[in-house]
């Protein structure tokens, strides 16, 4: 008979199962792992909360939002949070590269678009599945909501 393991935390079964499977069963990615752009954003503006307060003129990570209340904000400026789900690299009819995300949380799955010159500057933030953070304005895109990044942090 073998004796007794100790139960694991939520957060160490999911880490192991996401080292182990690829995907995590009983948390989602966004609640296990931290995300790069919280000390980005507090090394910049000192805290992520003084982030929601922008000066005239200043982008910053404002307004958060989950993946589903997107569409519930069409014109807004809002900041997402996700894993990235799926990427997909095009050449714009000028020849320069952007890039399409597919962002997902606990309630469900957000397009993100990254034209030339957001994906110039901030692309090379996506190396990993994340979670990352992108700040941008919500589009009406053939009856979907997509967020038109301005920036990943």
């Amino acid at each position: 008979m073998l004796p007794g393991l100790p139960d694991l935390d939520a957060r160490t079964k999911g880490l192991t199962e996401m080292e182990l499977l690829g995907f995590a069963l009983r948390e989602h990615p966004v609640r296990l792992f931290p995300c790069a752009a919280d000390a980005r954003i507090a090394q910049r503006f000192g805290s992520v909360r003084a982030a929601e307060r922008p000066r005239r003129g200043e982008l910053r990570p404002i307004h958060p939002r989950s993946c589903a209340e997107l569409r519930h904000h069409p014109g807004g400026r809002v900041t997402l949070r996700g894993w990235l789900a799926a990427t997909r690299r095009a050449r714009t009819a000028d020849g320069e590269w952007m890039r399409f995300l597919t962002l997902e949380d606990e309630s469900g799955l957000a397009e993100v678009v990254l034209f030339p010159d957001v994906y110039q500057s901030d692309g090379a933030r996506l190396v990993d599945r994340g979670p990352h953070c992108v700040t941008g304005v919500v589009e009406d895109h053939l009856g979907a909501a997509t967020l038109r990044a301005e920036r990943l942090w």
